[in-house]
């Protein structure tokens, strides 16, 4: 971080250049590996974090090929891995350190997503395109806790939290969603 100096790198399968290497989720550190998806609904690894130079496939900690995204980065909550098909609208529950797959459901979104999944207060937050939300519980079985539908569509945008709050960027406006304090208690 101080020079700026590349210390390892490591290339997706095949190591070559030629192949369309497009990526759009982000890396994803944490709990020791680092969670990384090839494009296109290729796998998605966790990664070894270290060494020095050019590193090999001794790297991956371990692999998962099925119902990956795209677009949507990876979301690391509670020593869970969250991944999504944006297509299909299937996410996937991983145990972060092994890489097992503890549940992997359909949605029931209609549309395709392009948002992250954001974790918070042990929930899990999915919004679509259409603006429709699903909210899941956190954890190692699958659980609906809600669905709402904010509409105002196309939405792209993850939904961000600050504050105890939630805060959804539709196409038209931006809302802040909060727990209703008692009356008389002061912000």
């Amino acid at each position: 971080a101080e020079t700026g100096r590349e210390v390892w790198r490591w290339e997706f399968s095949p190591h070559n250049r030629r192949v369309w290497q497009r990526t759009v989720p982000s890396a994803v550190p944490g709990d020791g590996l680092i969670y990384v998806v090839r494009p296109q609904h290729r796998p998605l690894y966790a990664l070894r974090p270290g060494g020095k130079g050019r590193l090999d496939d001794s790297c991956i900690a371990w692999r998962y090929s099925e119902a990956t995204p795209d677009v949507i980065t990876p979301l690391l909550y509670r020593g869970r891995l969250y991944s999504m098909n944006d297509k299909r609208r299937i996410m996937v529950c991983h145990d972060a350190k092994t890489g097992r797959v503890l549940w992997k459901e359909k949605l029931g979104l209609g549309n395709v997503v392009r948002a992250s999944p954001t974790g918070a207060d042990g929930k899990v937050y999915i919004i679509n395109r259409s603006g429709d939300v699903v909210v899941l519980e956190a954890g190692d079985t699958f659980k609906v806790l809600s669905r709402i539908r904010m509409g105002e569509a196309p939405v792209h945008s993850t939904i961000s939290i600050a504050h105890g709050k939630l805060f959804i960027r539709t196409a038209r406006n931006l809302y802040c969603i909060a727990k209703r304090r008692p009356k008389g208690e002061k912000q």
